[in-house]
């Protein structure tokens, strides 16, 4: 997992990551951050606890509806300072919803998930309201979506973890966290330490690698619309 991510709120610090192409319809590809199922389909059943860490890395590929609060803390780089912020990601399968929040201020990105499309932005400095837009104009909200899924999307996780997969002292087991019980794989990589848990719904609830940590505070499987719905009005 790369110990960089970039300070994500639009005109609150700015921002390197890369945005994936522009299509012009603002699509981007968030199924591996977000999910989503359309009916009648079904997310595959998934053991509990996990047996393995094949089965632990099944559950955090499971990405369900509800809505998950995270601590994320990355780690100092050359050329980038360390980076600490709070992260709610919100899905009803139809309409997700991604907010960023630290210090400086507010990021809010809006999806329609079956269209894998961005559907609006808000963003807001430190006390001030939000503002918001429709689309992605300027790329923005697919370069802040970029950086979150290195970090959290499931082809990162898989890189990050599927090393530890019946690796000689790597372990897997049960713990609790955000209220609920989880499974873990832990284990170290090349003189690095790593660890992630997930819990039966398929809510990844802990990750660290290197110096990189994720926590969850909370994760529920109800949403609510107001979950996914825009902070402010649309223009």
């Amino acid at each position: 997992m790369p110990a960089s991510i970039a300070l994500l709120v639009a005109g609150c610090g700015g921002g390197s990551a890369t945005a994936p192409t522009n299509t012009g319809n603002n699509t981007v590809p968030v199924g591996g951050l977000v999910g989503g199922v359309a009916p009648p389909a079904t997310r595959p059943d998934v053991a509990f606890p996990a047996k393995d860490g094949a089965g632990v890395l099944a559950l955090a590929a499971r990405r369900p509806t509800g809505r998950v609060t995270y601590k994320v803390q990355v780690g100092a780089t050359t050329g980038s300072a360390a980076v600490t912020f709070d992260l709610e990601i919100a899905s009803n399968d139809r309409a997700s919803r991604l907010h960023q929040s630290q210090a400086t201020g507010d990021l809010w990105i809006g999806f329609d998930v079956p269209e894998r499309r961005i559907a609006w932005e808000c963003v807001a400095a430190a006390g001030a309201a939000p503002s918001c837009h429709r689309d992605d104009p300027d790329g923005s909200a697919a370069r802040a979506t970029a950086a979150i899924t290195r970090l959290l999307g499931n082809d990162e996780v898989a890189a990050t973890f599927a090393p530890l997969v019946g690796a000689a002292g790597s372990g897997v087991g049960v713990d609790s966290q955000a209220g609920t019980d989880v499974s873990c794989l832990a284990g170290t990589v090349q003189g690095e330490d790593r660890r992630l848990c997930v819990s039966r719904d398929g809510f990844i609830t802990e990750m660290h690698a290197g110096s990189t940590a994720l926590i969850a505070l909370s994760a529920s499987t109800t949403v609510a619309q107001s979950d996914v719905d825009p902070p402010a009005a649309l223009p």
